[in-house]
Parts: C-alpha cells; sequence; structure tokens
C-alpha cells in the first residue's frame, strides 16, 4: 500500500512540476505546455485514488468520535465494525460503478479522448479501480482482523476513548 500510495505522490509531484514549467513558459515566452490542465485533471483523479488503500490501512480517514469518544470500548469496537463493513460495501460499489464507467469510456470504435492531446479517457480508468480494489480488499482484512482477533497488520492503530491502543 505505501509503494502505492508513494507512486500516486510521484505523480502528484510531477503534475507540480508540469504546472510550473507551463506557467513558466506561459510568462516567458507566452506558449504554455499544451493540454497542461488535461494532464492535472485526469493525473489528480489517479493520484488521489492512489492514496486511498494507505488511508485506509493507517485509519487516516477523517473521524468525528465526538459520540464515541466517552463510550465504553465494547460500544466504540462495534461501532469500527460497523465503519468497516460500510467502508467495504462503499469500496465495492465504487469498484463496480468504476468498472461500468471506465467500460462506457473504452469504445474502439470511438473512444473518448481529451480535446488538446488526444489522451483516451478511459487509460485513467485501469489504475483508479486498482486503487480502489485495493482499499476494499484493506478494509475486508481489517473487518476480518477486527472479529476475528487476529493480528493481520493492519490493527495496531486504533484507538479507544482511554487512550489505550489495541
Amino acid at each position: 500500500m505505501v509503494f502505492w500510495a508513494l507512486l500516486g505522490g510521484g505523480l502528484l509531484l510531477a503534475l507540480v512540476v508540469a504546472t510550473s514549467v507551463s506557467v513558466l513558459l506561459d510568462l516567458l515566452f507566452n506558449t504554455p505546455l499544451p493540454g497542461d490542465f488535461e494532464l492535472v485533471q485526469l493525473g489528480s483523479a489517479v493520484a488521489v485514488f492512489a492514496f486511498l488503500p494507505y488511508c485506509q490501512m493507517t485509519r487516516g480517514h477523517v473521524a468525528v468520535d465526538i459520540f464515541t469518544l466517552h463510550a465504553s470500548r465494547p460500544f466504540q469496537r462495534g461501532v469500527e465494525i460497523i465503519s468497516l463493513f460500510l467502508m467495504f460495501v462503499l469500496g465495492l460499489l465504487l469498484v463496480w460503478r468504476m468498472w461500468l464507467g471506465g467500460w462506457d469510456y473504452y469504445d474502439p470504435t470511438f473512444a473518448e479522448s481529451t480535446p488538446i492531446l488526444g489522451f483516451a479517457i478511459w487509460q485513467v480508468f485501469p489504475p483508479i479501480l486498482i486503487s480502489l480494489l485495493l482499499m476494499t480488499l484493506v478494509s475486508l482484512a481489517m473487518l476480518v482482523e477486527l472479529l476475528s482477533g487476529r493480528n493481520m497488520g493492519f490493527g495496531g492503530r486504533r484507538f479507544f476513548a482511554d487512550g489505550d491502543r489495541s
């Protein structure tokens, strides 16, 4: 997961460099990089999705714990089970819908592409689908780990109200 997130970070860094070069070329020579906004648009989508599996694995999603902060450990565990199950179901739903969306963009007779660079839009869907599959599998592994009590490498980041990690 770390490697996948680092790839997303590298892509985002490359987009920042390309945007900076484009702005400099525009300021100095009045000729920006053609299609720079297309690169940023598609590349940002891929990068953001690449961060999701690592974010799920490290429990980096935003959590509002005002209601569970002083609740009992069994209640907190129940909330965690429900949230992991919902993330798993959401992951399945996103994989399904992104698969259908990508398939709609993939048309051998008339593949939709970006207007300036002519980049086929369907090509951004495979890395996004991989990211969503990884996030879904991480959610499932975390849920199985929590329910079974077996340590599979995902449980060390749970926090309970009394400050005890388990």
